[in-house]
């Protein structure tokens, strides 16, 4: 099915790609188009908090310029 006249069946317009918030969490199994993002849902602060660490890990231990901008 494609959606938007885009051949590759993309959900959101480039632009919407392009200009989405800075977090956004998808659970894969049950959204897998990811239209619902559940970053703000009280149930997955446990799960948002324990990325954003493992992201900032990350980030350090290769040195990663892009640090600052968390």
């Amino acid at each position: 099915m494609h959606l938007r006249g885009d051949p590759h069946g993309m959900i959101r317009t480039l632009e919407e790609y392009r200009h989405r918030p800075q977090w956004e969490l998808y659970d894969l199994n049950s959204d897998t188009k990811e239209l619902t993002s559940l970053i703000e849902e009280p149930a997955y602060q446990d799960v948002v908090k324990e990325l954003r660490q493992e992201l900032l890990a990350w980030l350090r231990t290769t040195n990663d310029p892009w640090i600052c901008s968390l």
